[in-house]
């Protein structure tokens, strides 16, 4: 059985991020019966921390708080810049325990650039930002307020493909509320938005489409289908 001594000297070659994890680990496995016992001048100095505390500062926000706000920065367009364009689709991607996929489809009308179509890919990486949330100690190695973390790029893709495979949304008749959604606690919720400013729609669902929206699931297979072989393909427009 290895002694106290060897312990600690391997535990000092490790890096500054693993000594704080190790004693983030070992503090974790301690009794509850058995806390450790403070010096005179750190219970001074945790006394001094403690004032200097700002009551009214944030507190740092869980992870579901920060899924939240990824997927509202996804719906209100947060993510993919700011210059002239149109909307033309965006489908979101939402599992419970894994990272969120952003699809957006829209037409660039910036005066400097050709008018084309661009398909951005938002992704929420909910595995740093879980690592970042495991414990306070991790925490403070962030600053704060704490943001979630979201990777974007962006391809060409056909407009006039995507125009093709929307506008057999036209053809559908499918009602606005039905009558037994599936619910759950797992899985992975889909949302389709199509449209302009003026004038648009999302609807949303979990895991499969209802029974009255499954006319909706070939146009939705063949978005995904299209959307994944342009990324594959990664285009740029020529500078």
């Amino acid at each position: 059985m290895a002694d106290y001594a060897s312990v600690l000297s391997a535990a000092l070659q490790l890096s500054v991020d693993e000594q704080l994890r190790l004693i983030d680990d070992l503090a974790s496995h301690l009794p509850d019966d058995r806390p450790p016992s403070l010096s005179p001048e750190w219970h001074a100095e945790l006394e001094r921390r403690c004032n200097e505390i700002d009551p009214h500062a944030p507190e740092p926000p869980a992870l579901s708080f920060l899924q939240e706000a990824a997927c509202e920065g996804f719906r209100r367009g947060a993510y993919i810049g700011k210059h002239p364009s149109l909307s033309v689709c965006q489908l979101l991607i939402l599992p419970s325990f894994e990272n969120a996929v952003s699809w957006d489809v829209v037409h660039v009308t910036a005066r400097r650039a050709d008018p084309h179509t661009r398909l951005y890919r938002s992704c929420w990486r909910m595995d740093i930002d879980e690592q970042a949330m495991r414990s306070p100690v991790e925490r403070m190695k962030h600053p704060r307020p704490y943001t979630p973390t979201v990777e974007v790029d962006w391809v060409l893709i056909d407009g006039e493909h995507v125009e093709s495979i929307l506008a057999r949304l036209r053809t559908f008749r499918v009602p606005l509320a039905v009558a037994n959604p599936s619910v759950g606690c797992d899985g992975t919720t889909f949302e389709l938005f199509v449209g302009e400013f003026f004038c648009n729609a999302r609807i949303c669902w979990w895991c499969d489409l209802p029974e009255e929206w499954r006319e909706l699931q070939p146009v939705i297979t063949d978005l995904e289908h299209l959307f994944s072989q342009a990324w594959e393909c990664g285009a740029k427009p020529a500078l």
